[in-house]
C-alpha cells in the first residue's frame, strides 16, 4: 500500500451537533505505531502485553492491538471489569 492510502476515519462523539471524521493514512500511523512500542513501551521479543482499554479508544487499537502485532509480541485483551464478579478477584 502507499504510505497516504486511508488506513482508518476515527469519528468524534458528535459534540458539536455532528460527528467529524479524523483520517489516518497508513504510513504514518503505522510508523508511529511501531515505534512507540518499541521506543517507550521497550517491547522485547518474549514479552506479553496486557491491556484492559476498550477496543474502541484510539489507544487501545493502537498500543494494545497494532503495536505489538508491528513488534511480533503477544497481546492480551481483557474484557470486563477487574472487580466482577466480587471485589476480591
Amino acid at each position: 500500500m502507499d504510505s497516504e492510502d486511508l488506513f482508518f476515519v476515527l469519528y468524534t462523539s458528535g459534540s458539536a451537533g455532528k460527528p467529524k471524521g479524523c483520517i489516518h493514512a497508513c504510513g504514518g500511523y503505522i510508523v508511529q505505531a511501531y515505534w512507540t512500542g518499541k521506543w517507550i513501551f521497550d517491547f522485547h521479543d518474549n514479552d506479553i502485553f496486557w491491556r484492559a482499554a476498550d477496543i474502541g479508544w484510539i489507544t487501545s487499537h493502537t498500543y494494545g492491538c497494532h503495536s505489538p502485532l508491528l513488534n511480533g509480541i503477544t497481546s492480551i485483551i481483557f474484557e470486563g471489569t477487574p472487580d466482577s464478579p466480587t471485589l476480591d478477584r
